[in-house]
């Protein structure tokens, strides 16, 4: 018997019985025109939109090659003798690789029957997804915008460091004037991207270096008050002497 066909609920593709052992080539095959998408739609690798259509298998041949339990070598020549008779067609991108059915129709000529009374429901479908993708896209650059690095006051550094506990302007000043200097840009040249965590670490250094503050350097020498009033006594004196003999 070799014409007609039998519908196969994709239900089966996690059934034990169907998962359970190394498959065989003609089981590969028939895995393929399961896992095929049915209709257009979409998913992410590492941020990025991949766009599968009717009769296409989004999966790369390092995972088809996990599920059919095969060596990766085994999987691509198994691909490649299939596009050979026309019965797939391959097309590797950097992301991962589309594996297009050919003749998917002729397969699911029931689900192709349904689907062309529903023509209407599926460019609406398509519509919304388009519309989905977009507002998708938009989110991640609204996201990165938010993200972009913006250099703090002397001020916002200071309350920052006081819920740290350092109740020193001078350090938060410090803080600033060195980074700004380097344009906030980190060793290697990395930009700044968090300076909270920056000052955090600004704050652990001046514990463990011991710093002196900032109002005390190490070059300015502290003048005693009392050796300040004997000069100013003495240089008085000098002066009224100077006066009597000049009169």
């Amino acid at each position: 018997m070799s014409g007609g066909w039998i519908k196969l609920n994709r239900t089966l593709l996690d059934h034990a019985l169907w998962k359970g052992e190394r498959y065989t080539k003609g089981q590969a095959w028939v895995d393929l025109i399961m896992l095929a998408n049915y209709k257009p739609g979409f998913f992410m690798v590492r941020g990025n939109v991949v766009n599968v259509d009717r009769g296409q298998v989004g999966w790369s041949q390092r995972n088809l090659s996990k599920r059919w339990q095969w060596h990766t070598k085994t999987t691509k020549s198994f691909i490649s003798s299939l596009e050979k008779h026309g019965m797939v067609t391959l097309q590797a991108t950097p992301l991962t690789s589309i594996i297009t059915i050919c003749n998917y129709d002729e397969f699911q000529s029931g689900e192709q029957n349904s689907a062309s009374q529903n023509v209407s429901q599926s460019v609406t479908q398509s519509r919304t997804q388009s519309v989905t993708q977009t507002t998708y896209k938009q989110e991640v650059k609204n996201k990165r915008k938010k993200e972009l690095f913006t250099q703090p006051t002397a001020k916002q550094v200071y309350e920052y460091m006081q819920a740290q506990g350092c109740t020193k302007f001078d350090v938060a000043a410090q803080f600033v004037d060195h980074h700004s200097a380097s344009d906030w840009h980190l060793a290697g040249n990395r930009k700044m991207k968090d300076w909270k965590a920056a000052a955090r670490n600004w704050l652990r250094n001046e514990k463990r270096f011991n710093r002196r503050p900032f109002e005390k350097p190490e070059n300015v020498v502290q003048i005693d008050p009392r050796q300040e009033q004997r000069k100013n006594a003495q240089r008085k004196e000098l002066e009224e002497m100077l006066n009597g003999i000049t009169q």
